[in-house]
């Protein structure tokens, strides 16, 4: 994050609005704030912390205080920041909770705090979000920092400095938290004592439910012991199952031999009873066949009435046929009365009509002549509209002539005077060749400087990364003498206890020897002086470890001296370009520091000159493009105007021409029209009322017309439909008596005397087919009966009928029998299936339980390494943090070697903890002065700072390495070196300055005077009885 512009208004002790514009320090990394006590040079800090996370900079400072006491009531406070990060522009503004006055009524109101970020693309403000909460989670996610972090790393206030590397080991291992995120292993480290906690849970489940499953057990033969496991217990089940088994196959087999028996005598049973329902139905249907035959007559009598109306519905069709012409000839008879009674009313109306038709008929002339006379009158109206229209068209003619000769006039004018600029324009321009011709001399010379100051730069880069290869070198010197010393005494240790391990079987070999017997070593069989026991002997898998930790110690030294070759040899081939672009910069030898800064620093003395003065050149450029510009469209405006002044010119005679015509015509037209001594509305007016009036005339005649001709057609045609009815009335009543006739003769034909006679013989169809229904089912059931006796006879010959009882007595019995011995075959089926059951869940428990315990046995075991229960009483997060913290004390060491000319060098302290406390994070100081290694709390005030510094710039440069592509290009100081003497001052401002080959930049708070000497940008800050003020002063 780079700043750009920071606006304050009522914000502190800066009452009116405030711009520090960060871009005026140009190539400058550091500058100083400098300025009385109390005036506001810490609110810079506050500002730019508040306008990113809504919070000062301070622990001391709380929202609320930060409203300027200068501000007058309703002066609105806010902040604006404006920073560049990875190539796009952002700007954020935030307004405090404060008070406003009230829109209506006296006194005040709580006006919420607010805030808003935009980005800034093509130059313009796009709005990103408006909400607090987003705002920070936007800023936050961009940036990579919390405010916690951002305190730390970029902005570090009053009293905070000193905590770097004061603070213990837990209060270092919240920082290290909050900045490199590492809650995921602290979680992890959580998630491993659950997990291994529910392992434990599950497995205490899993044996309840064993003793849960065992207390199920019914034994018989088998008594278990109170001591028995598990496996025993289910070894004595399994007894018990074999010996219920047998039982249930036993009982299997005497079950089916009396199923057998009892289904024998089911079966003669129901054989039994069989034979007696033959014998009942043979009775019944005996009782039917004789009911049957009672019913005889009856039956004959329903067949003759059958009989009688199947011959009188033949004929129905036929009466029903002269129903229908009887009815078809009476309705003739009325529609013919009907008819003739319209063909009355009919002639009446035509009468009256035809009298009004013939007088309207006459009065056909007048009607021709009033039309004629109509339509003369609309074409002069016509002609006077005619008229009147031109005369407006050639007062239209008339104005445009007028504006188009007044336009014609400005653009007369518009061209003198855009002549004179175009004439003044080119003078100016004749200049710009000689300022080109200088502006590119000037580049080409600050290329040369920047090309100078590059190479300076890498020199510096180089000369660094020499540097961290000697600290890469002494380290790996000293790991590899640690790592070839645990060699050598691990090889002792291992000699001492092969030795011992020897001594101890001579003796175990000792003890067993007899007087006169041969020893089985080397065969004699006198044993003077046997080996001794000793006292104490190594086991032999102490021994296998020892060896396989020396295989490991012998590796580790192997690849420790391949890193001591490599970093050797990368120093000297660094050391190689180091001196190599030292000469080719100053022509010398040997490299000199204060000599490549005075080269620096003079070759950026003239590039700061020299881009000044591009700067000056660009400035002159881009006002004469401007000019070309502006000449350029006034040139195509002068050939636009002259072309519009050629076309007004033509509009002008085209104009005049249509003027002349469109007069000459009006003045004949009038003399074409008649004089009316009414005005043209009157005169229109007359007219409409006219042509109504005939217009009515005519609706009413072709209204006559239409009913004359309507009744005329209606009167035929009523006519003719009257002559018609009349003829097929007679027709209807003739076709009538016809079928009367024939229909008589029809009855006499089927033997009825009379039509009364037929209607009693005749019945419906539902009651004929009810008839025929009856008479089937009489005769199917006669039949039926007949043949079920014939068969009923034939099953009952020669037999006689059985007794049920003795036959129902036997089976239940057997079913008695077979009862018993099912009940006792299914307990022990139950009791075989109980406890099958209860086998196969200790069986799946058991497998669950060696599961359980392999999984906790491996989980359990991280569990406690994780959170720290290990010989370094380190937890895995803290393992973590450490090799961050070594990072960053690597960085650190090579600044505060330079500051404190290779004296002090930070470490880790290898200490562990007491009463089971954590370790790991703090640090120690090693002083090459006495080589002694001490707490950091015992540097001096000028030597802690030092520390403090360099660890602040390593952890800045940790961070941004580690810290998903964090930018940190600001960094803030407060306060803190007023403790360093003028050397340490110089060195720490030489470390300092070595940030601008990075390209940061350094903010310094600070009232020492040799400060103010050695920084020469500062960013000066005034006060006044109206508040404070800011502004950059370069020297």
């Amino acid at each position: 994050m780079r700043a750009i512009t920071l606006n304050m208004t009522a914000f502190g002790p800066y009452h009116k609005p405030q711009t520090i514009d960060f871009r005026e320090l140009g190539a400058e990394s550091i500058f100083l704030i400098t300025g009385p006590t109390g005036a506001g040079k810490t609110t810079i800090f506050d500002a730019i912390c508040y306008s990113l996370y809504g919070r000062a900079s301070g622990s001391d400072r709380d929202q609320d205080s930060l409203r300027s006491h200068y501000a007058a009531p309703g002066e609105t406070t806010e902040v604006r920041y404006r920073f560049a990060l990875r190539g796009t522009e952002y700007e954020v503004i935030r307004y405090p909770k404060q008070q406003k006055k009230k829109e209506r009524g006296d006194g005040f109101t709580d006006d919420p705090a607010r805030a808003e970020f935009y980005e800034w693309k093509d130059g313009e403000q796009i709005l990103i979000t408006s909400r607090i909460k987003e705002v920070n989670e936007a800023i936050e996610e961009k940036i990579g920092l919390d405010y916690e972090q951002f305190r730390k790393m970029i902005m570090i206030p009053q009293g905070e400095f000193r905590k770097l590397i004061s603070e213990n080991s837990k209060e270092r291992e919240e920082i290290l938290q909050r900045i490199f995120r590492t809650y995921f292993y602290e979680r992890m480290t959580d998630a491993l004592k659950d997990e291994a906690k529910q392992l434990k849970d599950s497995l205490q489940q899993t044996e309840w439910k064993e003793q849960q499953q065992i207390s199920k057990i019914e034994w018989r033969t088998q008594e278990p012991a109170e001591t028995d496991s598990v496996p025993e217990t289910m070894q004595k089940l399994q007894i018990e199952l074999e010996a219920i088994t047998t039982a249930v196959r036993k009982g299997e087999q005497e079950l089916v031999q009396h199923k057998n028996i009892w289904q024998e005598r089911q079966q003669q049973y129901y054989e039994a009873k069989h034979l007696l329902d033959t014998f009942k139905q043979l009775e019944q249907a005996l009782v039917q066949k004789e009911q049957l035959e009672h019913k005889l007559p009856d039956i004959k009598q329903k067949q003759q009435r059958l009989h009688d109306m199947e011959r009188a519905n033949r004929l129905v069709p036929y009466e029903q046929q002269l129903v229908t012409r009887k009815q078809e000839w009476q309705r003739q008879v009325k529609a013919q009365q009907e008819t003739k009674e319209r063909k009355d009313v009919l002639e009446q109306r035509y009468t009256t009509i035809s009298s009004s038709y013939t007088k309207a008929k006459e009065q056909e002339p007048q009607r021709k002549s009033r039309q004629e006379q109509l339509q003369l009158q609309k074409q002069q109206l016509e002609q006077w509209k005619e008229y009147e229209k031109r005369k407006l068209e050639l007062s239209r003619i008339q104005k445009m002539l007028e504006d188009k000769q007044q336009r014609l006039h400005k653009l007369k004018e518009s061209h003198t005077d855009k002549k004179s600029q175009q004439n003044k324009l080119e003078q100016d321009l004749s200049q710009e060749a000689a300022l080109i011709q200088a502006f590119y001399e000037d580049q080409g010379i600050l290329e040369k400087l920047e090309r100078q100051l590059e190479e300076a730069a890498r020199l510096k880069d180089a000369f660094r990364q020499l540097q961290e290869m000697r600290t890469v070198y002494q380290q790996t010197k000293q790991l590899l003498q640690e790592n070839e010393n645990n060699v050598q005494q691990l090889r002792q240790e291992i000699a001492e206890m092969e030795e011992a391990q020897a001594a101890h079987h001579a003796a175990h070999l000792a003890g067993q020897l007899a007087s006169g017997e041969p020893c089985p070593v080397c065969g004699s069989t006198e044993h003077p002086s046997p080996a001794q026991t000793t006292t104490h002997i190594q086991s032999f898998e102490m021994l296998k470890q020892k060896r396989v930790m020396l295989e490991k110690t012998q590796r580790a030294y192997d690849e420790v001296q391949k890193k001591y070759v490599e970093a050797k040899s990368n120093g000297q081939a660094i050391r190689q370009v180091t001196d190599e672009l030292y000469r080719n910069i100053t022509g010398e030898a040997s490299y000199d520091q204060t000599k490549l800064d005075e080269l620096k620093q003079d070759i950026q003395t003239k590039k700061d000159k020299i881009t000044g003065s591009l700067r000056v050149k660009q400035a002159e450029r881009k006002q004469l493009e401007q000019k070309r510009q502006t000449l350029e469209q006034l040139k195509q405006t002068f050939e636009q105007e002259q072309k519009a002044a050629e076309e007004l010119h033509n509009d002008l005679r085209t104009l005049e021409e249509t003027y002349t015509r469109a007069e000459a015509e009006i003045s004949y037209q009038r003399k074409q029209l008649p004089e009316v001594l009414q005005d043209h509305s009157e005169w229109e007016h007359q007219i409409k009322q006219e042509e109504a009036a005939i217009e009515a005339a005519n609706n009413e005649w072709e209204a006559l017309q239409h009913q004359f001709e309507e009744i005329s057609r209606s009167r035929q045609q009523i006519a003719a439909a009257l002559e018609s009815t009349a003829k097929f009335t007679a027709d209807l009543e003739q076709t009538y008596f016809q079928e009367e006739k024939a229909f008589l003769a029809k009855l006499e034909e089927a033997g009825f005397s009379d039509t009364e006679s037929f209607r009693q013989a005749s019945g419906s169809e539902l009651n004929v087919r009810k008839l025929q229904e009856e008479l089937e089912r009489h005769e199917q059931q006669r039949r039926s009966v007949t043949e079920q006796i014939e068969s009923l006879l034939k099953q009952t010959d020669k037999k006689e009928k059985p007794d049920l009882n003795l036959f129902e007595q036997a089976v239940t019995e057997a079913e008695k029998v077979f009862e018993a011995k099912n009940s006792s075959l299914n307990m022990a089926r139950s009791y075989a299936s109980h406890h099958e059951d209860i086998m196969t869940s200790l069986i799946r428990l058991q497998e669950e339980a060696a599961e359980q315990k392999t999984q906790y046995y491996d989980i359990g075991e991280l569990a406690n390494l994780a959170k720290g229960d290990n010989s370094l009483r380190l937890s895995f997060e803290r393992y973590v943090l450490t090799s961050f913290l070594d990072e960053i004390i690597l960085q650190a060491n090579i600044r505060l070697e330079e500051m404190t000319d290779h004296r002090y060098q930070l470490q880790r302290s290898g200490q562990i903890a007491k009463r089971g406390a954590q370790s790991g994070l703090d640090l120690e100081v090693i002083d090459h002065h006495t080589g002694q290694e001490r707490p950091v709390k015992t540097l001096s005030g000028g030597e802690g700072f030092k520390a403090a510094l360099s660890l602040a710039l390593g952890m800045s440069d940790v961070v941004q390495a580690h810290a998903g592509g964090v930018e940190l290009e600001t960094l803030f100081i407060d306060e803190g070196f007023g403790t360093l003497d003028e050397v340490s001052l110089e060195q720490a401002i030489d470390s300092l300055k070595g940030l601008q080959a990075s390209n940061r930049v350094l903010g310094i708070i600070s009232h020492v005077p040799q400060l103010k000497e050695e920084i020469h940008t500062k960013l000066q800050i005034d006060t006044s009885p109206t508040g404070s003020s800011a502004k950059f002063i370069f020297q």
